[in-house]
């Protein structure tokens, strides 16, 4: 590795505001907000409506591919903009989109190009910016710092589920939508203006030695990471999108299966924090493959779902949805530097996206089918341990190439 120039350290009280900022933005992204807490939405709009089920899960679906479609545009302008200025417009557009959810839908398929307007309008809330800024300002204790960030987004499915439940109660679910956009739109706008922290000009120069993304497409770590992705992303979607609906199924009350969806979220954000500071010491694809089995045994506790092993899945589908954005946003600037990390994460991301998407489709798909959910979630959970299988076939941390500039000392943040 050629010598690079070091970057300028970052006092405690800028190091804190960063990791503050960057994940109160990841909790207020489009995962949580759009996609996670569609859940709880999926039976009162069919109650309420008419429409049939698969109609509202195929928009929630949609959600996810088009995230991730926009994904590489979102990483373009991430690298283009910067981490705080993108997130002025990416914030208020996804509150946007979510008023416009609750307000527009006539017809399910009204219903269906809501959600994708929805998507396009919030797609820069994914965690490009935030894994940006942090990648940018931390060297030694990176893993720490994102694992904390990312366990934002935990944060986020615990509050969303029981919010949304209580306003679909009260005011129904139309309101209930508008309500979360107010919400993103004004706390965002305020995380975005005083908290979010670009990093300093010399981090991006330091790291010139990244790959751009033509280079990266030629490895086969690269296309390892992409697979992994896709099929992790559809097996905890197909979990968290499907637990509240066999949870009804099996005559679980819906007070029950949304505070299942808090646990969820409280061990999102646990295994984010543990698995972040073990990535600073461990070997990551190791850490990432045994965390990737616990979703696949989560589906198959699914299948028998009662009060109690309903919330061991939600405890597990936390340690996958817990590992995924962690694992994908390390390793990129592990392996490919941060010279192109938007758009590598971008394009990477995509995987994620589609995968999520994707996944709740094909357990509902199946699910009508005379196989019926444990076929649906069975399948799934092979995916997840398939999952598992790649990230062993990336190899061990020697053969990281992180990028931290020689000289670089274990006191920087």
């Amino acid at each position: 590795m050629t010598t690079t120039p070091d970057r300028p350290p970052i006092d405690p009280v800028t190091a804190v505001r960063a990791v503050l900022g960057a994940g109160l933005g990841v909790m207020l992204g489009g995962g949580a907000m759009l996609f996670h807490s569609a859940g709880v939405f999926v039976l009162p709009i069919v109650q309420g409506t008419g429409w049939s089920r698969v109609s509202i899960l195929s928009a929630i679906g949609f959600t996810a591919v088009v995230f991730g479609l926009m994904s590489p545009v979102t990483g373009y302008f991430v690298d283009r903009l910067k981490p705080r200025r993108f997130a002025l417009f990416s914030l208020p557009l996804l509150g946007l989109g979510l008023a416009l959810v609750g307000i527009l839908p006539t017809s399910a398929l009204g219903f269906q190009a809501t959600m994708i307007l929805a998507s396009i309008l919030g797609a820069g809330q994914a965690p490009h910016a935030y894994t940006y800024s942090l990648n940018g300002l931390f060297d030694r204790r990176r893993g720490l710092a994102l694992g904390i960030c990312l366990s934002f987004s935990g944060i986020g499915l615990a509050l969303v589920a029981p919010l949304a439940t209580a306003l679909i109660g009260a005011f129904g679910w139309r309101l209930a939508y508008v309500v979360l956009g107010a919400i993103v739109a004004v706390l965002g706008l305020f995380v975005a203006a005083f908290l979010v922290v670009d990093p300093p000009r010399s981090a991006k120069a330091s790291e010139a030695q990244g790959t751009t993304v033509a280079q990266a497409l030629r490895t086969r770590r690269f296309w390892l990471l992409i697979c992994a992705a896709f099929l992790i992303a559809g097996s905890v979607g197909a979990g968290t999108v499907h637990m509240p609906i066999v949870a009804a199924a099996r005559g679980i009350a819906a007070e029950r299966a949304a505070l299942a969806l808090g646990l969820l979220g409280i061990s999102t954000i646990a295994s984010r924090l543990i698995l972040g500071y073990f990535l600073d010491r461990f070997p990551a694809p190791l850490l990432c493959a045994i965390a990737f089995i616990a979703p696949g045994i989560a589906h198959l506790l699914l299948i028998h779902a009662d009060g109690y092993t309903l919330f061991a899945a939600a405890l597990l589908y936390g340690v996958g949805f817990g590992v995924e954005m962690d694992a994908l946003a390390y390793l990129t600037a592990s392996y490919f530097g941060l010279r192109h990390f938007g758009k590598i994460f971008g394009v990477l991301f995509l995987a994620i996206g589609v995968g999520t998407g994707f996944g709740p489709v094909l357990v509902g798909m199946i699910a009508t089918t005379s196989a019926g959910y444990p076929m649906a979630l069975a399948t799934t959970a092979v995916g997840a341990w398939i999952a598992a299988l790649l990230m062993l076939m990336l190899g061990g941390a020697s053969q990281l190439r992180r990028c931290i500039p020689v000289g670089a000392t274990a006191a920087r943040p």
